[in-house]
């Protein structure tokens, strides 16, 4: 049993308990948010440019999943592999590959930008809907958006592979592209602002039995990097200084 005292004086974030267990580290605060993007117009010359630029981004993003699959697959096997299939799906889906060329050609608008309002209008449904599986999926096609403005912004992507030391990853969410790609002996648990039991941050916690709370609002915010923090996965809450 951990002394809360230990900690000194604390706050209580109550969540969502994703999976059980009570572990304290420092939190290792993950920068999740996907790129701002201006609305930008080009140039009739620049069309075949931005999308070429669209189509790169496209496929090194696929490569890049194939890979966290074939390694998922290793690690934990093909049922938990397969939830990259649905990423997969996506960046082969004509609404948000042909849309985005579609904005880029008819509206002159930069790859990024047309990106966004592509996914956007993609989401904007799903995220009304009242089934909890589907929104969930929301994050998924996010996650790919974040992904690919990265690379057409040319902005590296933080990674949670090369980690010095054990650590409670907090973030606003996780996608199963951050779970997948994070070192698992260093990682001891999660923390996210958002998500639910389905959330891949939650199966994934569940699959490698660290604990993690979820729909926390606002821990992103109140949680300094390196800062002591105690996660319960069986209450669902975080304890901070």
């Amino acid at each position: 049993m951990i002394d809360i005292k230990s900690i000194g004086s604390c706050e209580v974030l109550e969540g969502i308990p994703a999976s059980p267990g009570i572990v304290i580290g420092r939190a290792f605060v993950l920068d999740t948010e996907r790129p701002h993007v201006d609305e930008e117009e080009i140039g009739v010359d620049d069309v075949d440019d931005e999308v070429a630029s669209f189509r790169s981004a496209v496929a090194e993003t696929t490569r890049e999943l194939e890979r966290l699959r074939a390694g998922l697959e290793e690690s934990l096997g093909e049922s938990h592999a397969r939830i990259f299939d649905a990423h997969l799906m996506i960046l082969d889906d004509s609404m948000v590959i042909a849309g985005t060329e579609r904005r880029i050609r008819d509206e002159k608008h930069s790859a990024a930008f047309a990106l966004t309002e592509t996914i956007g209008q993609v989401t904007n449904v799903m995220e009304r809907t009242k089934d909890e599986y589907l929104r969930e999926r929301v994050f998924d096609i996010k996650d790919i958006e974040r992904r690919l403005l990265m690379r057409l912004l040319g902005r590296k992507q933080k990674s949670l592979r090369h980690l010095d030391d054990n650590v409670i990853v907090v973030a606003h969410e996780l996608a199963a592209t951050h779970t997948a790609s994070m070192h698992e002996e260093r990682v001891v648990g999660f923390a996210t602002d958002v998500g639910g039991r389905t959330s891949h941050a939650a199966i994934m916690a569940r699959s490698l039995q660290i604990p993690a709370v979820v729909g926390l609002h606002d821990a992103t915010g109140l949680i300094d990097q390196g800062e002591k923090i105690i996660v319960d996965g069986t209450l669902g809450v975080l304890i901070y200084e």
